[in-house]
């Protein structure tokens, strides 16, 4: 609690307009469109591909529905 070095990867989706449906991505989308990933740490935010994330060896997992 005192000290130690925290990061995090956090998912940054793009805003959705109420009117447009939010059950994924539809044919010709691609990835990108569906959010983007970041590594956090201290005092830096740097963009991540998906494939280092999934990579990684989680400690806590935050999930959030979306429905």
């Amino acid at each position: 609690m005192r000290s130690g070095h925290y990061v995090a990867y956090v998912k940054a989706r793009p805003f959705t307009s109420p009117a447009i449906p939010l059950n994924g991505p539809t044919q010709g989308e691609n990835d990108a469109s569906r959010g983007s990933w970041f590594h956090v740490s201290d005092t830096s935010v740097q963009p991540v591909p998906e494939s280092k994330v999934q990579n990684s060896q989680a400690y806590l997992l935050f999930y959030e529905r979306i429905s």
